[in-house]
């Protein structure tokens, strides 16, 4: 009531927390409290206010903005610096766990793939930035940075350390342009080294803010062999600034290319007169010239030793474009607590074929069960089918397979529908901390019918800490 007495409007309480933000560099804090203040037509909460505002555009690189409230104060501001040395880091920790549809056996059994399918996954990320030079009327900063992840997937820690070139207001207001050379060291790669070029554009108003990303990315071993290259689009709207209630949503294109995964796979083979036999003959090379006895205790021994390879392999592309868009809602909860929920939908298409060898056991037949396991070329057709011969009583037993081993080949697309959760509290100066959820459910054209693990279901939850400071 006092403040009203002396003009100023009901919410003015927020112009004194963006002040106080201010103070610890807050800019992200002072901005979302100052842009929330309706001030009146006149007097000097008015001016206060659009002072404030004129500050934060110039602190945050906004030119062009600052200007323009500049010339609508009655007392002109005094020129103000941009703040160009910065601070970030990033604390994450969390627990993931995937439910991965089955996999077929390859050829009989083998395990594609060393992915786990749960555990913890934390990542720590700094980066510090300091002004360098200017040309024509282009501000450049350098800095460096580091990036540690603990992967679930692989129970691996992987870290990167690079430097980082960066021009603000690049030849237009709000666009970024950044350079980022990077060395790392990779579980079971070793030694990398990484190029990034990334662009964005950063439109603010009093109701939302707008970004428009971009950018490619190449790794390399240290044999200089490409381990991926990559690029990025994206759209971002977030409209809840003002009051911290409203929606977001963002829309983003992505591809990688990435050598396919090859496994090879070696079995032995028998060779046989016909198959659909109970006891068929068989011949001691793929020439089916010589045949050998049937009868006598070293029957198995004969048949199994007598034996070639045959040779088969699985090909697995792991280049991908991935179609993303997003839409979430964000709102103000009591006790500074804020709450984000969120939907994504994402179409992943592999633009090369999936190509494997399936050959199926002969029915009711666990891999583990046989003393004989592997191929059988059969004289009739020509065709390798899986055969299993299994010891008992003195004796043994033959099974074959009711249809010959094949090649196969198929596009993999994958449609993603997920939902996400953020609760957040801001902590003055300390930063904000947050607790974020996912569930993410899978479709697949290779769900259950290929040898590799295809991820059915993936949920997450992640305690996350950040702070940025600005001087």
């Amino acid at each position: 009531m006092e403040a009203q007495r002396r003009g100023m409007s009901k919410d003015s309480l927020y112009y004194f927390l963006a002040e106080a933000a201010l103070t610890h560099s807050a800019l992200d804090t002072a901005m979302a409290f100052n842009l929330s203040i309706h001030p009146p037509k006149e007097g000097p909460f008015r001016e206060s206010v659009l002072n404030q505002r004129y500050r934060l555009y110039t602190q945050t690189g906004l030119s062009k903005d600052a200007e323009a409230i500049a010339d609508s104060l009655l007392n002109k501001p005094t020129r103000v610096s941009k703040k160009n040395h910065e601070f970030n880091i990033l604390f994450s920790s969390g627990y993931n766990r995937e439910d991965n549809y089955s996999a077929t056996d390859y050829p009989f059994g083998t395990d594609l793939g060393g992915f786990l399918s749960k555990g913890p996954q934390y990542r720590n990320r700094a980066q510090l930035l300091w002004p360098l030079l200017q040309t024509w009327k282009i501000p450049w900063s350098g800095g460096i940075e580091y990036d540690l992840i603990k992967s679930y997937a692989k129970d691996s820690l992987d870290y990167r350390v690079g430097l980082i070139l960066k021009a603000d207001n690049f030849f237009y207001e709000g666009v970024t342009l950044a350079f980022a050379p990077e060395l790392g060291k990779i579980t079971g790669t070793g030694l990398v080294s990484a190029y990034k070029i990334e662009s964005s554009y950063l439109s603010l108003s009093e109701i939302y803010i707008t970004m428009i990303q971009g950018g490619f990315e190449s790794e390399w071993n240290s044999d200089w062999g490409n381990r991926f290259s990559g690029f990025w689009v994206s759209f971002y709207q977030d409209r809840s600034l003002r009051t911290g209630r409203g929606i977001n949503y963002s829309l983003s294109l992505s591809g990688i290319l990435v050598d396919p995964v090859h496994e090879a796979n070696t079995q032995k083979v028998l060779y046989v007169d016909d198959v659909t036999k109970s006891k068929p003959t068989h011949y001691r090379d793929s020439s089916f010239q010589d045949t050998l006895p049937s009868n006598g205790i070293s029957t198995f021994l004969r048949y199994t030793s007598n034996t070639g390879l045959s040779q088969s392999s699985t090909l697995s592309p792991q280049g991908v474009l991935t179609f993303l868009p997003t839409f979430g809602y964000s709102f103000p909860l009591p006790f500074s607590f804020s709450c984000e929920i969120g939907s994504m939908y994402a179409l992943n298409v592999y633009p090369n074929d999936y190509e494997w060898t399936e050959a199926a056991l002969p029915d009711s037949f666990a891999a583990a069960s046989a003393g004989f396991r592997g191929f059988a070329k059969n004289k009739t057709d020509g065709k390798e089918y899986a055969a299993v011969i299994i010891q008992e009583n003195g004796g043994f037993q033959e099974h074959y397979g009711q249809s010959p081993a094949s090649a196969k080949t198929r596009l993999r697309i994958d449609h993603q529908l997920g939902a996400d959760f953020s609760l957040r509290r801001k902590l003055s100066k300390w930063g904000t901390i947050s607790i974020d959820g996912m569930a993410k459910r899978n479709w697949s054209t290779l769900a259950g019918s290929t040898p590799i693990w295809i991820p059915r279901w993936d949920l997450g939850v992640a305690f996350k800490w950040r702070r940025g400071w600005n001087w």
